[in-house]
């Protein structure tokens, strides 16, 4: 008889392997979001699905946060980030589009790898960056630092006198004298 034969059964081992082989490629895959992050960047541990979202792999991380697109990362107060790969982590700040960042309070990132990140910032267009207190900056990788109070909250001048209606060395008119009864 030969001993190499055929009818052999096969190394159950194999079945086994080959089982959960195909268990696991069947499975739909188990994506973590994007951790919880304050302002510097460094993890919270907070709960990833606090807020409002929609699409894929995305963090809220406070319950007024709003996250949008795949991957963003809404970790501020009330923040909010759209789009793709998007991290907004200052209160009330927003990421739309690309790549952004937004840190600062109330700091908006719009377009593409742009980052906010001083209080009241805008970033708007392609890869610019907002670091001042009330900074903005506009397309072309521009880097925009203000560090005084901008334009639109410098205190206003005294307004300048009027000029008088009456010409000059011309009297105003008197006054009527009262009559008395």
């Amino acid at each position: 008889m030969n001993t190499n034969s055929r009818n052999r059964r096969p190394s159950p081992v194999l079945s086994v392997l080959s089982l959960a082989l195909l268990a696991a490629l069947s499975m739909p895959a188990f994506a973590a979001d994007p951790a919880c992050i304050d302002t510097a960047g460094n993890p919270t541990g907070a709960s990833t699905d606090q807020g409002s979202e929609h699409g894929q792999e995305n963090s809220t991380c406070s319950t007024g946060a709003s996250a949008y697109g795949v991957r963003n990362n809404a970790s501020g107060v009330a923040s909010m980030a759209f789009g793709n790969y998007n991290v907004a982590t200052g209160m009330e700040s927003s990421a739309f589009g690309n790549g952004n960042f937004a840190s600062g309070q109330w700091a908006s990132a719009f377009g593409a790898f742009n980052q906010a990140t001083g209080l009241r910032s805008s970033a708007f267009g392609l890869l610019g960056i907002a670091s001042g207190w009330a900074a903005w900056c506009f397309p072309g990788g521009t880097t925009a630092t203000a560090t005084a109070i901008s334009i639109w909250m410098k205190p206003r001048a005294p307004p300048a006198p009027r000029p008088s209606r009456w010409a000059p060395g011309r009297t105003r008119p008197r006054a009527m004298p009262s009559r008395s009864a």
